[in-house]
This record gives C-alpha cells, structure tokens and sequence, in this order.
C-alpha cells in the first residue's frame, strides 16, 4: 500500500527514527507511526505485508557521524574547539556536545538544522526506494 509522506508524517518518523529504545512501524493505511509492541497487541488483524512498513534506520553511529560532520564544516573556532575537545572525551559524548552547544547560542540552532537535514535525508532516501518499489512492473499493489 503507497502512502504520502505528508509534514506531520514526516515529523512522526523522524522523532521515532531517533528513539533508538523502542522499535516503531509504519501504518500505510491510517499514516500514522506506531510502537511495534502497540502493533504486537492489536488483535485480529490481518497482516498484509504491504500495509506496515518499518522506519529508516537511525542508529548511534549514524549520529556520531553527524556530530563530527558538523565539527568539519563549522566556522566559529572557539564552538569548534570545544566541539571537537568533547568528541576526543570518549565518555558521555552526545550529552555533553548538546551542553557544549549551549555555550553557542548562534551556533546551537544551526547544529540542530544541519541535524535535521541528514535526517530528512536519510528518510527520502527511504520513501524514494518504495517509490521505486511500488512503481516496479513487478508490484502488483497498484
């Protein structure tokens, strides 16, 4: 089943794709993210294996990536500094880059936009290979 990849959605997916402690799913049929143990309870449901689809991939080492990536390309020396000091720490990193930030707050909005945008990519990335899938000759959903 082919769905729309509408603001809110988007917005659903990408706060899921970040809360690596819990599996979420999508349900084409009413848009809308779902835990997978609330999916896990729904009973007598028949599973059409094109109605759920599971979220994009997100793990801690995709934002590790990104917290470097912002470093690389950040052009206030004293944030990059301290930025690049709590990456060398080893221990509580994504916690104390977001305290680091704070010191920057012409900086902080801009990591949280740069973020943002991997993110979204990495979900376009996603929603154009079923595209793909669903317009293959192959697909009989259509």
């Amino acid at each position: 089943m082919t769905f729309q990849l509408t603001d809110k959605l988007t917005e659903e997916i990408l706060f899921s794709m970040e809360d690596q402690d819990s599996k979420f799913i999508l349900d084409a049929s009413a848009g809308v993210v779902i835990a997978a143990d609330d999916y896990a309870e729904l009973e007598g449901l028949e599973v059409d294996e094109e109605l759920f689809y599971s979220l994009p991939k997100w793990t801690s080492q995709d934002g590790y990536a990104v917290l470097e990536e912002f470093i690389a390309q950040l052009k206030a020396v004293d944030a990059r500094k301290d930025l690049q000091r709590v990456m060398a720490s080893g221990r509580g990193v994504f916690r104390n880059y977001k305290d680091a930030l704070k010191k920057y707050p012409e900086v902080e909005p801009k990591f949280f936009a740069f973020k943002e945008n991997k993110m979204k990519a990495r979900l376009t990335e996603w929603y154009n290979s079923l595209i793909k899938k669903w317009e293959s000759p192959q697909c009989d959903l259509l």
